[in-house]
């Protein structure tokens, strides 16, 4: 396999958009996990009330903690880009197709090392 030559100005713009759209999920989540209860307005009674806090959802949770790992890859990727280590492989140290790098820029590990880790 021939090598590719990478286009490293525009992985990083690719790697520091996703951190951008990332941050911002990740500040609406946690706004809204520890958002204080809002009183509401009881019309009749003229008071005001608090509504009974919401228990947080497991899936709230794991959905926080998957973009929080997906913002970690992104910040090392951007990391290994700084580094001059961006598009090789993290384990075995080769070329990570340019192919793959579009569709998932943030990834750290060639197709063979992906699959030998899952099996693991």
């Amino acid at each position: 396999m021939t090598e590719e030559k990478l286009n490293y100005s525009h992985f990083r713009q690719l790697l520091l958009n996703e951190q951008s759209r990332l941050k911002y999920l990740l500040g609406a989540v946690t706004t809204t996990l520890q958002s204080p209860d809002k009183p509401d307005s009881d019309k009749k009674n003229k008071k005001s009330t608090k509504k009974k806090p919401e228990p947080i959802d497991a899936s709230e949770l794991e959905a926080t903690a998957k973009l929080k790992t997906h913002l970690q890859m992104v910040n090392d990727a951007l990391n290994r880009l700084a580094n001059s280590q961006y598009g090789l492989c993290t384990s075995c140290k080769k070329q990570i197709p340019k192919s793959r790098l579009e569709s998932m820029p943030e990834i750290p590990h060639c197709l063979m090392c992906e699959m030998k880790q899952l099996l693991k």
